[in-house]
């Protein structure tokens, strides 16, 4: 862009509008051969599935295979498949889970076994820890996706009476009468695919509000969440990097000789929206500042170990809150927002309670 000296801002000024489409969600190819997947080099276990969408879809582009939405448990990480039946026709799921008056045409999918069974003891008080007896009594059967020769669209079937199949992967004989479901068998001469269904412990179908992997999830929280993005995270990192983005002039203006300061506006349809981003961004933000200068401090006070002292890491943290003016980080209102001068000893208080939580007194972070 023109402009009169290097540091200045452009002759010609420009504004941009930026528009900002959030996730709906994940979407994958149920075909772990598919053409057009992407491998990860660093990490050796083979695909689970193949190409990845952002978009909602039927069939994949590159194989014509099912393409099904993903999920994933909110403490453990573990992904799962969700897909929904209208009879036996696979059908779209819903925008809201929780609007759903039927679950019982909802199936929790994985393909293949769980990729691990853990528990978080950081959750304590949120969730409760799973029960080993529950958690062998949960069901892992098989479901088809097929497709019929005359064109109807891909078809789901839960198959209830074959041998269970246990989250390493083996199978366990396990007897029952046949349901309902597994008498009509899908047509062989077509194209399937196989995933693992996951039952509840009353051995039930239908949507699981906890995690098969470990246990957690409430009736009023379910654990399994979709890949959705709502909107105030993402705008606060778009507003994070183009801020940085912008260029900041050293020549102050000749009227009231203060320096031209880099700006970014922000406005939203509604009043209350507009009001609560504009808190919640600034301690979202100021919050990150405060974590990132815990980082570099560590980072410039540790040894060739990795080891600093926690009384040293404070002080580097103090002054560089002091040298980059960063607010208060502590939620707290007695001293949220508080320049560090007038909460000096509140900030000392946040700070060792904060690098004390790490390690009690000599830590390797």
């Amino acid at each position: 862009m023109a402009r009169e000296n290097a540091n200045d801002l452009p002759l010609l000024p420009v504004r941009l509008h930026l528009l900002f489409r959030s996730i709906e969600g994940l979407f994958a190819c149920v075909n772990p051969e598919c053409s057009g997947k992407e491998c990860d080099p660093h990490n050796p276990s083979p695909n689970r599935y193949g190409r990845l969408y952002l978009s909602e879809k039927t069939k994949c582009e590159d194989c014509q295979a099912p393409v099904i939405e993903l999920s994933s448990c909110r403490k453990c990480g573990q992904a799962y498949s969700l897909v929904r039946l209208a009879g036996n026709q696979l059908t779209t799921l819903p925008r809201s889970l929780a609007a759903i008056e039927n679950k019982d045409n909802i199936y929790t999918l994985t393909s293949g076994g769980l990729d691990s069974i853990t528990e978080d003891e950081e959750e304590e008080t949120e969730f409760p820890e799973p029960n080993p007896e529950d958690q062998n009594s949960l069901s892992f059967s098989q479901f088809i996706l097929y497709e019929e020769n005359h064109g109807m669209g891909w078809l789901g079937q839960p198959i209830l009476n074959l041998p269970e199949v246990t989250p390493k992967g083996k199978s366990k004989a396990k007897s029952k009468s046949p349901s309902k479901s597994s008498q009509n068998l899908p047509p062989v001469n077509g194209k399937q695919y196989h995933l693992v269904l996951h039952l509840d412990k009353d051995n039930k179908v239908g949507y699981l509000p906890k995690c098969p992997a470990c246990g957690a999830g409430r009736s009023d929280t379910p654990s399994l969440r979709r890949f959705a993005s709502s909107t105030d995270a993402p705008l606060e990192v778009i507003i994070d990097s183009l801020f940085g983005l912008l260029p900041e002039p050293i020549q102050s203006d000749e009227n009231t000789n203060i320096s031209t300061k880099r700006k970014l506006l922000t406005f939203s349809d509604g009043r209350q929206d507009a009001s609560f981003f504009a808190s919640h961004y600034q301690r979202t933000h100021t919050e990150a500042l405060y974590r990132q200068t815990v980082w570099q401090a560590f980072q410039n006070d540790k040894n060739s170990d990795g080891i600093a002292s926690i009384g040293s890491v404070e002080q580097k943290l103090y002054q560089q809150f002091l040298q980059n003016s960063i607010p208060h980080p502590d939620r707290n209102s007695e001293w949220h927002h508080r320049s560090p001068h007038s909460a000096r000893n509140g900030m000392r208080k946040t700070i060792t309670k904060q690098v004390q939580g790490a390690n009690n007194s000599v830590g390797r972070w």
